[in-house]
Parts: structure tokens; sequence; C-alpha cells
């Protein structure tokens, strides 16, 4: 094939139909992705409600998408192709048997978000008339977290994003409008403002899935010292499985009634989050819940540049400029020297606590903290 057959792959603008057809979505990756996902989700239904939309996805993230997307069917798979996938003969078995499944039923389009070599090769595989996925411009700087080379040559309708659309959620913004729909969508439930003379209640969501996302335990308790001293209530948020770890670590806060710990399964941690006025959170999941529920975000920073996947509104903290390879992109070469994930361990309190002072002048125009 000519290099000129895969330009013309590439649509300025494939305007997706009004009446009916049926969409496969893929949702392969992390929690976090599968709420950005879900506004594409919710224009697709807003723009077309007889169209069929389906997803292929990890059985992990059936809740998340429940929780934020317009959906039919979930069809679960764990695919070979990523490392955080099961791979054991059961899996592999299920996972050939919905592919399958899906190239039987003939979608119309299969649309993933990310633009990988995986997710269109995938795309490729499930037999859909048109496989749409987003190509990534030269320089693009969220083309450092994924691959991909070649992958263009598998999306038969590939939606150009531009490099000056740096931030995640403005590229598939793009993406959005390239398609025919109004822009993302979300349905969660947004929490409603108690009145400007309550006291506020902040949420802390220490928890994240990597090591290079998760900031010290004794800044967590000391940034909650500082919230509740300052008169706002403070409520820890996790999972069931996080539960013993975040009562051990603030045990005197909890004794003290400085705060509470919530750890609930998805539909529980959703509504705790959604009463929360402001989220500090890792680069991870919850930051992403709290912006589908209208919640404004303080995140801790990574090994990414922060300007990629921070929510539109929220605020950024990071330590990156005390480690000479930031940003690394999970190649981590601080890892086993003194300066080990130094990019999110090393954010100080201080800067928190002066986001947060900045996020609350920012919204506060708008009744929305």
């Amino acid at each position: 094939m000519i290099l000129g057959a895969v330009d013309d792959r590439i649509q300025n603008l494939l305007a997706l139909p009004k009446a009916g057809g049926s969409c496969l979505i893929l949702l392969m990756r992390h929690l976090g992705d599968a709420v950005i996902a879900s506004g594409i989700m919710n224009a697709l239904h807003s723009h077309n409600p007889t169209m069929t939309v389906d997803i292929l996805g990890r059985r992990e993230l059936r809740g998340v998408a429940a929780s934020f997307g317009h959906f039919a069917e979930y069809i679960e798979a764990d695919l070979p192709f990523f490392g955080h996938h099961r791979r054991n003969l059961g899996a592999m078995w299920s996972a050939f048997q919905a592919m399958r499944l899906v190239r039987r039923r003939k979608y119309d389009y299969c649309i993933n978000v990310i633009g990988d070599f995986r997710e269109n090769l995938i795309g490729k595989l499930a037999g859909a008339k048109w496989n749409v996925a987003p190509v990534w411009e030269r320089g693009h700087i969220f083309k450092n977290k994924m691959t991909d080379t070649n992958a263009s040559w598998l999306a038969n309708r590939g939606i150009k994003i531009p490099s000056f659309n740096s931030n995640y959620y403005d590229s598939l913004e793009h993406f959005a409008h390239q398609l025919g729909l109004q822009g993302l969508e979300w349905r969660g439930e947004s929490r409603s403002s108690e009145g400007p003379n309550v006291v506020r209640s902040i949420g802390l969501h220490p928890g994240a899935s990597h090591a290079s996302r998760r900031w010290p335990n004794d800044k967590w308790r000391l940034l909650a010292r500082e919230l509740n001293a300052r008169g706002y209530k403070v409520k820890v948020l996790g999972s069931p499985f996080e539960r013993d770890g975040l009562l051990a670590t603030f045990r005197e806060e909890i004794a003290s009634g400085e705060l509470e710990v919530s750890t609930e399964d998805m539909p529980g941690l959703l509504s705790s989050l959604s009463k929360v006025d402001l989220l500090v959170g890792m680069d991870s999941f919850s930051v992403h819940a709290a912006h589908a529920l209208n919640i404004p975000t303080i995140v801790l920073n990574g090994s990414s540049d922060p300007s990629i996947m921070t929510p539109p509104g929220g605020a950024a903290v990071s330590a990156g400029h005390l480690c000479k390879q930031f940003p690394c992109y999970y190649d981590y070469p601080c890892v086993g020297t003194e300066g080990e994930y130094v990019c999110v361990r090393g954010i100080e309190v201080e800067a928190v606590l002066k986001a947060f002072d900045s996020t609350i002048k920012n919204n506060r125009e708008t009744g929305v903290v």
C-alpha cells in the first residue's frame, strides 16, 4: 500500500449518521480512561439515540462504564496485547469467543479513543465497516503515552488530532466534533452546592495503581490536618481493598474526629465522591470521575507532563523540577536511586495548599466551591 493511500484514511470530518446503525467502543485500559471514554459514549447517544452502542472491554471496567456511560451491552474480553490483562487459558479462550461474537455482529463502526497500535489492531480484527481512531499529529505530546507506530495503517477512518491540543480532554473534544458530535458529555450525578455559609467537604483520594503515582502517607496526613484546621470537613476515599491501609494510616486523625474514611464499592465510592466540593487525588481514576461529576480537582502528578491528563479546570501539582529526566513517561530511570519517584514524592504540602487556594478562588465566582 502506498503512502498516499494511508493519507486518504485520515479524515478531517467523519459525520456519523443520526438514523440507527451500530457501534462498538473499545475499553481496554484503566478506570480513568473508561470515565473519559464515557464522554464519547454519551455524545453518541445524544446524537443518535437509536444507534446500538456496545462495549468491548476489560471486566474491571464494566462498573465504571455503567456509572458514567450509555450503552446496550458490555462484552468482556482480556486480550493478550496488554500487560495488565489476564493471560491464563480461560481468559484467552473468553477473548477468542468475544472476538467471534463481535465479528458476527458486523458493526458499522468500531471506535477507540487512544489510537494505539493495539487498539487499532483490535478494531481491525473486530471487522467493523469503519475502524475509527485518533491519529496523533507529529509532535503531539500524547504520543509519549502510547505506541502509535504504524497504527494509522489499521484504522480506515483516522481523525487527525492537532499537536496544539496537548490536553487529552481537548483532543477528544476535537475528535468528537470531527465525528459530527457536539462534544464530550457526562451523565454522572453532580453534587449540589450546600450554600456559601456551610463548611465545605474536601475529598482526598490517595490511591493509585503504581508506586510512581503515590504521595507519601505522612504528607497526606499533614494535608488533612491543615485542611481540617481551616474548617473544612475532610473525607478520605478509597476502595474496599484499601480500607485496612487507610484506617491504619489515618488512625490518629480518625480518633480525633479530624476526618472520616469511606471505602466502598464503585456505586458507593461515586456516591461519596458526589458529596464533596473539591477533590485532591493522584493522576488516577478519581480525578477523572470527579470531573465527570462537575467537581473541581487538584491532581498530584507523576512521571508525565501534567498538561496531558489533568481534567479541564483542574490544577496540577508536580515536583518534576527535582528530576533531570522529567518527564520520563513511565521509563522510571530513578528506580533504585535516592530520588526514586521524586516527581511525585517531592511535592510539598505547601504547594498543594497553594493550588487549593487558587482553585477555590477561581471557582468561587461560578458557585462551584
